[in-house]
């Protein structure tokens, strides 16, 4: 059996609680955002999927270019943003 590799450190996982997020293990100290290295709060936040797979928080995610709020609720696109 081969070992899980978290793939925050690339370290190998032993024992513990681990967050399993798009089928890729993390420590939980290691469970952060793609963008700006934030720890995410797993348990209670959004947490998005950045465009290489990785987790991204809600922070860095999509953004209002009126108000500048994130938008965490569905958005119609159109165009580039």
């Amino acid at each position: 059996m081969s070992s899980a590799i978290c793939v925050g450190c690339n370290l190998v996982i032993e024992e513990g609680n681990v967050v399993n997020f798009s089928d890729t293990l993390y420590h939980i100290s290691c469970f952060r955002c793609a963008k700006c290295s934030g720890p995410i709060d797993y348990q209670s936040s959004v947490v998005l999927l950045a465009e290489d797979g990785r987790p991204m928080c809600i922070n860095c995610g999509l953004k209002c270019k009126g108000c500048g709020n994130a938008i965490v609720e569905e958005a119609i696109t159109t165009g580039n943003f």
